[in-house]
């Protein structure tokens, strides 16, 4: 475990290095407007923090699953999405008005 948590930190660190420092780069390859690059540039730290998270959840999830905990696993993961993504994403979508950008 502990080597595959130390190559997923590496792979998320590179992925959100290359997005927080080239992200106007990255959306240009998709859009030549400047209102959608700049919308895209102020989405980048939400994102940034998901890459992160969800680089965690993937390998402690695909652990849990190996060991035999397969039942812990599925309710940890539907906890999660229900206790926490869900209302995390009510939250930005409605009270901070981040929407579908």
């Amino acid at each position: 475990m502990g080597v595959t948590l130390r190559l997923s930190i590496l792979q998320a660190l590179a992925v959100v290095l290359a997005l927080a420092f080239g992200h106007n780069i990255w959306a240009a390859f998709f859009s030549n407007s400047p209102s959608i690059i700049n919308q895209f540039a102020s989405m980048t730290p939400l994102l940034l923090i998901s890459i992160t998270i969800d680089s965690f959840q993937g390998v402690l999830s695909g652990v849990a699953r190996g060991s035999g905990c397969q039942l812990l696993a599925m309710w940890v993961n539907m906890g999660t999405f229900y206790f926490i993504g869900m209302p995390l994403a009510c939250l930005l979508g409605f009270k901070f008005k981040l929407y579908a950008k």
